[in-house]
């Protein structure tokens, strides 16, 4: 069969593609962070399925550094139509030493 496809074609089959691939699309252990505990929605270590939570917490006697682009909660997503490797929203956080 041969598909010559348009703009919206394209758009339309890279959803489609995304679709099959997402059993497939995974994100990789996200790296640890001093003086913290990362908790995931699901046991897959080392490889987690879209949609898998990562939760942030602390040590006790230290606190998240949280800004407008960390998350406490990141959510593994997929990081291109043709890409089966998956990548974690927003970015990393920081916990610091209580006063």
């Amino acid at each position: 069969m041969l598909c010559i496809c348009t703009k919206s074609c394209i758009n339309s089959f890279s959803v489609i593609i995304l679709i099959y691939l997402n059993a497939a699309i995974e994100c990789p252990l996200l790296d640890t962070i001093t003086n913290s505990k990362i908790t995931y929605s699901t046991d897959t270590s080392p490889n987690y399925s879209l949609g898998t939570t990562a939760t942030y917490s602390c040590s006790e006697g230290y606190f998240l550094e949280v800004t407008a682009s960390t998350n406490v909660v990141r959510t593994c997503v997929a990081n291109d139509v043709m890409d089966a490797i998956g990548v974690w929203n927003g970015s990393t956080v920081e916990c610091q030493q209580s006063e």
